[in-house]
């Protein structure tokens, strides 16, 4: 009697064709996955985009128009509130949110008028534009722009140019002021329409000043009469108000040594062409152009004198700039600083290679002088210089044109002396030609 045997293996009970069927239709697959070839959804590429762009734009029509305003953005899941102080706002929504915008300022025109509604689209950016004008307010201008504005004689805490939005009509005392211009003071009536008021301001002119730098030394057996003269021209009020001013650069007489002397005295004796100091010190330079060496017979009066007349040959010159210096500070055995405006008031010339330079100088240094085998005192010695860059690189071209620069001295290093007396000179100087077109000064705290 036949008898049936089970097997554990059940690819037995298969013919060899269903075998080779099943072998090739795993086989496909399996290259089907290595090609990329898979689900249905795979084979139609990048699946959709699900979100879309909302942006909304605001424009002034006249200065700070919207700023301020209250932006409110509505969809289905939430309400967003924002106080508009930027021109573009961007978010992103689901395809087909339905959004609410609206924009809302008193005193003000807004254009479009009322609540916008967009429904986002996948993929797409949609835009709402507003154009924001001031109803019933008070524009004010200037040129230049950045003049502190008064009302009635208060400080409003703005500069030009700005917009009061929702000023009631009525009459206005209206004031300007604004470093190196000249004050403006004007009444107005205000009309229920508003106003859009620009002025132009006066610069206040200057003369070109007087700059005189002794190029001594320590050691320098002639010197000290040189430097004691040029120290008269600050006791004459009437010259110092007129922006004469002497400072002394230090050089090491004969390649020996000078207590005083810094690497930027040093190169401003290089500029002038000074040598390496074995010779030819006191020299003078008056605005860069006027070289005047030695010290005659050393008599004092004699030497202010003549500085004094030669400093007439440029003191009242028309000037080519004004500059006005502002919050001098000195950290003690650390650092002096200053701020300083500068306005162009007459079209600049070789505007490249016109600098605009500062220095920081101390007075009354003492030091004992081998040469005379005394103490001795020196006035206004310049420890540092700064080069701010060129005119041209400051955009100070024609008239008009002003920037405001501060200058920053690192003293730490320089704690040997005391720091009574110290100042600031700051001056334009063509360092190709050396004349000096301008100079000023202030003193330290």
């Amino acid at each position: 009697m036949n008898s049936l045997r089970r097997s554990n293996n059940s690819s037995s009970l298969l013919d060899p064709k269903s075998k080779s069927t099943i072998i090739a239709i795993v086989g496909v697959i399996f290259g089907a996955s290595l090609l990329g070839i898979g689900c249905k959804d795979e084979l139609v590429g990048p699946k959709p985009a699900t979100h879309g762009t909302l942006e909304i734009r605001l424009a002034n029509e006249v200065p700070g128009a919207f700023e301020g305003g209250t932006l409110t953005i509505t969809s289905p899941d939430s309400v967003e509130v924002i106080t508009a102080d930027e021109s573009l706002y961007a978010r992103d929504y689901l395809d087909g949110t339905a959004i609410s915008v609206l924009f809302e300022k008193d005193c003000t025109a807004v254009s479009p008028l009322g609540l916008r509604n967009v429904t986002i689209e996948a993929g797409e950016t949609s835009s709402v534009d507003w154009s924001v004008n001031i109803v019933g307010g008070l524009t004010i201008r200037s040129n230049p722009e950045g003049a502190a504005i008064s009302l009635d004689g208060t400080d409003t805490g703005r500069v030009t140019p700005t917009t009061f939005e929702c000023q009631g009509v009525g009459q206005y005392e209206i004031s300007l002021s604004m470093l190196g211009t000249v004050d403006r003071l004007e009444t107005i009536d205000l009309p229920a329409e508003g106003a859009d008021l620009s002025y132009d301001l006066d610069l206040v002119e200057q003369t070109r000043g007087a700059f005189v730098e002794v190029l001594t030394a320590t050691e320098c057996p002639n010197c000290l009469p040189v430097d004691l003269a040029a120290e008269n021209i600050w006791q004459d009020a009437k010259l110092l108000g007129k922006r004469a001013i002497t400072v002394q650069q230090h050089h090491p007489w004969a390649q020996g040594i000078d207590v005083f002397h810094t690497q930027d005295t040093w190169d401003r004796n290089a500029l002038y062409d000074a040598g390496d100091g074995s010779a030819g010190h006191p020299i003078r330079m008056v605005n860069g152009l006027g070289r005047y060496q030695g010290a005659g017979d050393g008599d004092v009066d004699r030497l202010t004198a003549e500085i004094t007349e030669e400093i007439g040959d440029y003191i009242d010159m028309p000037g080519t700039f004004a500059m006005h210096w502002s919050e001098p500070e000195r950290i003690e055995g650390q650092q002096v600083s200053a701020k300083l405006r500068i306005f162009v008031t007459s079209d600049v010339v070789d505007a490249a290679n016109t600098a605009i330079l500062s220095m920081n100088y101390k007075n009354n240094l003492f030091t004992f002088v081998r040469i005379h085998q005394l103490n001795e005192e020196f006035y206004r010695v310049v420890r540092n210089i700064d080069n701010a860059g060129s005119c041209a690189d400051l955009g100070l071209l024609k008239r008009g044109d002003f920037i405001d620069l501060e200058f920053v001295f690192d003293t730490s290093w320089d704690t040997e002396w005391h720091e009574v007396g110290m100042g600031m000179v700051a001056l334009a100087q063509n360092l190709l030609t050396k004349e000096v077109l301008h100079v000023t000064h202030t003193p330290l705290p």
